[in-house]
C-alpha cells in the first residue's frame, strides 16, 4: 500500500503543481499511519475513482487545514476524516455542476469561486450540507461583492418535503394533529445548514429566469414579517411559462411542499 501511495504522490505532484511537501501534508490529513494512502477515502465512501483523477481539486484540503483546522495538522478521528471527505466532495461536485450549467452564471470563472471558498470554509461546510440533502447547490447569481449558491435541483429536494414554514407553526401542528406527517420547518432546516431561504426576488427574477424549476413541487421562500404576522408565508412554483409566488397558510405541510435555500459568499 505504501508503494501505491508513492506512485499516487508522484502523480498528484505532477498533475497539480503542488510541491511534494504539500502532498505529504495531504497524506497527513487522512491518515495517522504513514503506510495508509489516499485510497482510504474510497474505503470510507467519498471517492469512487482514483484520487489523482481529480487533479487540482484533491489538495484543496491542504488549504483548508492551514486555516480552519490549523490546530489539528493530522486528522486522526473518523469524524475529522469524514468532515474532510465531505468538504472535498462538495467542492468537486460544485465544480462539476458549475461547469455543466453555465447558463446559471454566464461570464463567471470557476477559479474566482474556488478561491472565495478556500478562504471561507464555513461556506464550504454549508454547501456540503446542501449537497448531502439533495439541493444540488450551484452558483446562480453574482455581482461585484460576491455570489449566491442556491438550491438548483429541478424540484426542491424531497429531504425537505412535508415541512411547514417555521418553528412557531410546528408545535401547534404536532399538538393538534399528532398523526400528521411533518418533517419540521423550512426556516430551521435552512439554519441547520448555515444558509437562508431563497428570497422571492431571487427565486422569480433570477433563478427561474435561467431555467425551469418546481414544475411539480412548491417551495417555501423567505417571507416578510407582515405576511408572517397574518399567519401566512410565501411559496413559489412554475406552471408552464408562468412563475408564481403566492401567500399561503404557513402550516401547510403536504408532501409536494419543500423549500429552496441560498447562501451569500463574498469574494476573497
Amino acid at each position: 500500500m505504501y508503494t501505491a501511495f508513492k506512485f499516487k504522490l508522484m502523480s498528484l505532484t505532477k498533475l497539480t503543481g503542488y510541491s511534494r511537501s504539500d502532498i505529504e501534508v495531504l497524506r497527513g490529513l487522512f491518515c495517522a499511519n504513514e503506510a495508509i494512502d489516499l485510497s482510504d477515502l474510497v474505503r470510507i465512501g467519498y471517492l469512487n475513482v482514483a484520487p489523482e483523477e481529480y487533479g487540482p481539486e484533491v489538495p484543496i484540503i491542504i488549504d483548508y487545514i492551514r486555516g480552519y483546522y490549523a490546530r489539528v495538522i493530522n486528522l486522526q478521528s473518523d469524524t475529522q476524516i469524514e468532515q474532510a471527505g465531505l468538504l472535498l466532495m462538495a467542492l468537486i461536485s460544485l465544480k462539476q455542476r458549475f461547469e455543466a450549467r453555465p447558463e446559471l452564471h454566464e461570464r463567471l470563472e470557476w477559479q474566482r469561486v474556488r478561491e472565495a471558498l478556500i478562504n471561507n470554509p464555513k461556506a464550504l461546510e454549508s454547501i456540503a450540507k446542501m449537497e448531502v440533502a439533495g439541493h444540488e447547490p450551484n452558483v446562480y447569481n453574482f455581482d461585484d461583492d460576491g455570489f449566491d449558491v442556491g438550491t438548483c435541483s429541478p424540484e426542491s429536494p424531497m429531504s425537505g418535503s412535508n415541512c411547514v414554514y417555521d418553528a412557531q407553526t410546528v408545535v401547534p401542528l404536532r399538538e393538534n394533529y399528532p398523526d400528521e406527517i411533518c418533517n419540521g420547518s423550512a426556516v430551521e432546516m435552512a439554519k441547520a445548514m448555515g444558509i437562508g431561504l431563497m428570497s422571492p426576488a431571487q427565486y422569480r427574477d433570477v433563478l427561474q429566469s435561467k431555467g425551469k424549476f418546481d414544475m411539480q413541487m412548491w417551495s417555501w421562500l423567505l417571507t416578510d414579517e407582515a405576511t408572517r404576522e397574518a399567519g401566512d408565508a410565501l411559496d413559489g412554483y412554475r406552471r408552464g411559462t408562468v412563475v408564481y409566488v403566492f401567500q399561503f397558510v404557513a402550516d401547510d405541510h403536504r408532501g409536494y411542499r419543500a423549500w429552496r435555500g441560498s447562501l451569500r459568499v463574498l469574494w476573497a
